[in-house]
């Protein structure tokens, strides 16, 4: 998920040089709407501490519509905040560089 058309390009170029089959998602990360499957989500910090609040309520709207397994996997944790004021969040380990969080 990105939002700047110009990265989006970047990494969909780069994907190509690669050989890599993957996509590529250019939008808003606090209204996408996750598929309805078992979730794993990567984050190196990558939103400003309002976004993230943004996108930790989709994702608990998300785990409230589908009844499937969902987990975030946050390195370097600037906001950890916005995970811990949320009864939705369950930390499953937890350090200085790196959070991994189950969606209840």
């Amino acid at each position: 998920m990105e939002f700047s058309p110009e990265l989006c390009a970047i990494a969909r170029k780069n994907l190509t040089c690669a050989g890599a089959g993957a996509d590529v998602v250019e939008g808003d990360a606090s209204r996408y709407e996750f598929p309805e499957a078992n979730l794993l989500i990567y984050m190196y910090n990558p939103f400003a501490e309002p976004v993230l609040d943004s996108v930790c309520d989709n994702l608990i709207h998300w785990r409230r519509k589908h009844a499937k397994e969902g987990y975030i996997a946050y390195l370097n944790p600037r906001h950890s905040a916005c995970f811990e004021r949320r009864s939705d969040f369950e930390v499953v380990t937890k350090t200085a560089e790196a959070q991994v969080w189950r969606i209840r």
